[in-house]
């Protein structure tokens, strides 16, 4: 019975376990249904959204394409500029100051404010190119980076520019555009129409108005060939017999041609040039985001990425530009790319012999006692006629600023009769900074005019005798020996009394004398003669071995009679009649002066008006009496400012090396001071032509490898070139070295293998990107007497010779503020600013500069179609009469309100004040006024046309570059890439993408 239990009950445990098993293995079933079914939805919802983003991204390419294509169209050709909307005040909702708009300068007159094309989304198809309906208010506050409900997204965010109230304004914000296909197509929809099955929205960022942060000053050590001078200027030599200057004194010196450093230190407070390795890092920064990780000492990761946010629409790691002309216009068979002066320089023309002789010029001795590699001496030479369609010279003379022609009537130096004895007396400028030397002799001559000059004498006894000057007479003439130094700026004086090199001559063959044996004291009186305007001629010559040539000529004043001189003692009557420079110094170096009456004082003549003053005529500020015969001391020449004896007025520089920029052409004759720059015939040259330096004379150079004196120049080789130009896969590693070398030395064709380094669109309206450019920094600045130091903020007037006076001439407002500098120099005042060689701005100056140069480009309202427009460009107050933009915008600034600016005392254009020539020439190598290097900035998204709802979003960011190339054939030969007939290449040159990055929400 027990048994029979027991086997009951086992039977039952088992029949239970049994259902556990089974109710377990279908748990197990179900889990494992559940997870392939889990499984299966995360994998299909991964794939999805894969899909989904995926679609995302090929619309935000879509919309990239688009932007890119927008470019080449609106863009790709030469006469385009741009600028963005801030030049007008902004655009669209809330004035959108950050969008880049597109001018064709191929009209007559001025440019419109309202561009051809605004580079955004919304302006392709049927939209005008120049809508802003694509615009949304990026000013108002929200809290996403986008709205589907609504409508639009930002592509430039709080990520990018900062989260304040005040970052608002900088964002850009944008209507999506609608990406749609027929409804029919949709499975599942049917329908009439269209619907959206994504969106796209692109912003163009123009980078060439801002400043570039990776220009830096390239290994000069490189440096290695000859430069072409007559001195022996080679780039690697030492001091041989004191004929040549040490390379490194070379190099030192290019700094000073242009701004050879971004003032990144004053936005990003520790980046300093000078630390580990800081310049190297930069040369390989692509990106803005990655300036935060460049080598700095100070600030904390926090700050740096907070200072890049507040200067996202100021700073750029390096814009490049195409060396093409904006101002070609239309017209078939131009020249759309510049030519290269490096190049054409030395075979240029008889007729514009000019340009090239200043370009070659060189000294030809430096100082010997004692040994001086700055010291620099150029031989006094003959004047050249000015180039072809321009007004530039070439002459390597003093200025006559003073002579006086003594009269006297006594007996001779050998004694005898009653005579007519006339002595010259001369005072000469050097305006260069550099000493001039006069190889052979130079002489002061006096000569009559078209008309005979009588004087009458009145003798004791009441006879009159009249002494008669013929017509076109040499009346006297003193010589300056040969080898007579004059010094950088100097003024020097050479009288009878004082040098005995000048000396008193009698007019032989001209006088009638008194009865014979009678003394000087029997004169009674005379009648000094009226002269006509024109009537004296005086002339600064030069002996050049077969004759006298003039280098200079005075066409002078005339002035009215003088009766009854009465005898002024033993010597009978001593009379002169002086003639000089105005005292008006503004005359003689301010191109525009109020008077309009501005002179270049080397002019090779001066036509009777009023720049040499007839002084006896009674001009002010002069030591001379308006009576003839009261100026009877002729060692009384050469007083008073500016001109007087043992002064210093340096304006103008002569070339020691190789120069970098046109602009540097400013510093030859013309007819107003620094003629290049405000000469409507010869400032065309800032378009037409550029200054590449590469080597003439290195067969070996290496163009990949070795720097030139230019470091705002970069190679760049097509790929499709013809082989002829740079070499083809049969051609050996030299052959296509030396094919690539000949054509950057084809002055007609090199612009087609070069790209402007750090090119800056001077159409600008960001005050922090001209600060950044104006506020340079030169490390290790080596001169003549002081040690190497660090100079900042500086505008070389002279740059070549700049070394040789050193600091202590490089002048400044306020010593003090100008950290890091050595403590050293002038402080900045009316005669420290005539003996300077250039001026350093405080940094509280050069922001008000920036500033006040942003204000002028923004009251214009639009912007300049060429760079010639903008170097002469008046200012937009119609009021100013001749005051150029450049120029109001200095004066507003204030940083020459301590020098004294008067119709007699016009120092503000010194060599120690900043004009409108300084700050161009600082910015000319790398100048444009267009831009060719853009950041796009991308959105797109992907739609469920059945929710109706966003399923992924995507941003994406690339910077595209604008190359030589033409568009439509990248193949063409270099000859045809620069004379490129605008009518066959619509597209122009061709844009290409040279990075490219995803982005998330969090980096816009």
């Amino acid at each position: 019975m027990l048994n029979q239990i027991s086997n009951h009950s086992l039977r039952q445990t088992r029949h239970g376990f049994a259902l556990i098993i089974t109710v377990v293995l279908v748990a197990f079933l179900v889990l494992i249904l559940v997870g392939l079914a889990t499984f299966t939805r995360v994998e299909t919802q991964v794939a999805d959204n894969t899909e989904a983003l995926s679609r995302a991204r090929q619309n935000a390419l879509a919309g990239l394409s688009l932007a890119v294509g927008q470019l080449q169209e609106h863009l790709g050709r030469d006469e385009r500029v741009t600028a963005r909307s801030e030049l007008i005040g902004g655009v669209g909702p809330g004035n959108n100051a950050f969008i880049t708009g597109v001018w064709n300068t191929n009209i007559a007159g001025n440019l419109p404010a309202t561009p051809d094309a605004w580079l955004i989304s919304g302006t392709e198809g049927a939209a005008p190119p120049n809508s802003t309906a694509g615009l949304q208010d990026a000013s108002t506050a929200v809290s996403a980076a986008f709205d589907d409900d609504n409508g639009w997204v930002f592509v430039v965010y709080n990520n990018s520019v900062g989260t304040a109230l005040a970052d608002r304004p900088r964002r850009v914000r944008l209507a999506k555009q609608a990406i749609e296909v027929p409804r029919a197509a949709i499975p599942g929809l049917g329908g009439a129409g269209n619907v959206a099955i994504g969106h796209y929205a692109y912003w163009v960022g123009d980078e060439g108005v801002k400043a570039s942060a990776a220009v830096v000053a390239p290994d000069y050590s490189t440096l290695t060939y000859d430069n072409g001078g007559t001195g022996g200027d080679a780039w690697n030599n030492a001091v041989a017999s004191n004929t040549a200057e040490t390379g490194a004194t070379l190099r030192s010196r290019l700094a000073q041609f242009a701004q050879p450093y971004r003032r990144l230190d004053h936005f990003y407070p520790g980046m300093d040039y000078t630390i580990g390795s800081t310049m190297a890092e930069l040369g390989r920064v692509t990106d803005l985001p990655q300036l935060q990780f460049v080598t700095n000492s100070v600030a904390a990761p926090a700050t740096r990425l907070a200072n890049f946010r507040a200067r996202f629409h100021d700073i750029t790691p390096l814009a490049r530009g195409v060396l093409a002309r904006t101002d070609a216009g239309n017209a078939a068979g131009t020249d759309r790319l510049r030519a290269d002066l490096s190049a054409t320089a030395a075979a240029i023309a008889p007729a514009t012999s000019a340009v090239n002789d200043y370009w070659v010029t060189r000294p030809f001795e430096f100082s010997t006692n004692p040994p001086d590699v700055l010291g620099a001496y150029y031989r006094i030479a003959g004047r050249k006629d000015a180039a072809a369609g321009s007004n530039l010279s070439f002459s390597l003379a003093p200025v006559l600023s003073e002579a006086g022609l003594f009269v006297a009537f006594g007996p001779p130096p050998g004694g005898g009769n009653m005579s007519l004895i006339a002595t010259v007396v001369g005072e000469f400028w050097n305006p260069y900074a550099a000493t001039l030397r006069a190889d052979s002799n130079l002489r002061v001559l006096v000569r009559t005019g078209p008309d005979p000059i009588e004087f009458r004498i009145t003798d004791t006894d009441s006879t009159v005798h009249i002494i008669t000057v013929g017509a076109n007479t040499d009346i006297v003439s003193g010589v300056v020996a040969a080898n007579q130094d004059f010094g950088p700026g100097a003024v020097l004086q050479f009288t009878t009394t004082d040098t005995g090199q000048f000396s008193a001559t009698t007019v032989g063959g001209q006088v009638t004398s008194f009865n014979s044996g009678q003394p000087a004291n029997d004169v009674d009186s005379c009648e000094l003669p009226q002269i006509e305007a024109g009537g004296l001629i005086i002339q600064l010559q030069e002996n050049t071995g077969s004759g006298w040539a003039t280098l200079q000529e005075f066409a002078l004043a005339g002035r009215d009679a003088e009766a009854d001189v009465a005898p002024g003692g033993a010597d009978g009557i001593v009379a002169g009649y002086g003639f000089e420079l105005h005292r008006d110094f503004g005359l003689w170096s301010n191109p525009n002066h109020p008077s309009g009456n501005a002179r270049d004082p080397r002019s090779a003549d001066f036509v009777t008006d009023d720049h040499l003053a007839a002084l006896s005529l009674g001009r002010a500020n002069s030591n001379w009496s308006p009576n003839a015969s009261e100026n009877n001391v002729p060692s009384d020449v050469a007083e008073g400012a500016p001109f007087e004896n043992a002064s210093s007025i340096v304006l103008f520089d002569l070339p020691r090396q190789e120069i970098i920029s046109v602009a540097q052409l400013m510093h030859m004759p013309g007819r107003r001071p620094y003629e290049l720059i405000h000469g409507a015939n010869d400032r065309g040259l800032f378009d037409r032509a550029f200054v590449s330096t590469v080597p003439r004379n290195a067969a070996n150079w290496n163009y990949i490898t070795q720097a030139r004196p230019n470091p705002f120049l970069e190679v760049f080789m097509p790929e499709r070139a013809p082989g002829a130009e740079i070499g083809d896969a049969t051609d050996s590693a030299t052959v296509v070295a030396d094919k690539r070398r000949d054509s950057l030395r084809d002055g007609a064709i090199s612009s087609r293998f070069q790209l402007i380094r750090g090119a800056f669109n001077i159409n600008s309206t960001s005050s922090a990107a001209w600060a950044a450019v104006l506020g340079s920094r030169i490390e290790a600045w080596d001169t003549q007497e002081d040690a190497a130091a660090t100079v900042n903020r500086a505008f070389f007037r002279v740059p070549h010779g700049a070394q040789e006076k050193g600091l202590a001439n490089l002048v400044i407002t306020n010593i003090a503020e100008d950290n890091p500098n050595a403590p050293s120099g002038a402080l900045l005042d009316d005669a420290s600013a005539l003996a300077a060689i250039g001026r350093r701005l405080t940094s509280a100056e050069v922001t008000a500069l920036a500033d006040a140069i942003v204000a002028e480009i923004t009251a214009r309202g639009r912007p300049f179609a060429s760079l010639a427009e903008f170097v002469g460009a008046p200012s937009a107050d119609p009021s100013d009469g001749t005051r150029t933009l450049l120029q109001k915008a200095i004066d507003d600034s204030g940083v020459n309100n301590v020098l004294t600016d008067t119709p007699t005392e016009s120092y503000r254009h010194s060599a120690g004040a900043i004009t409108p020539a300084d700050i161009i020439t600082a910015i000319a190598p790398f100048m444009s006024a267009r831009s060719d290097t853009f950041k796009i900035r991308v959105y797109g998204d992907a739609r469920n046309p059945v929710t109706e709802t966003v399923t992924s979003r995507a941003w994406c960011e690339a910077i595209v570059q604008r190359i030589p190339d033409l568009a439509e054939d990248p193949t063409a030969a270099a000859a045809d890439v620069v004379r490129a007939n605008p009518n066959d290449y619509r597209f122009g040159r061709k844009f290409q993408i040279i990075s490219f990055r995803w982005l998330t929400s969090d980096d816009l």
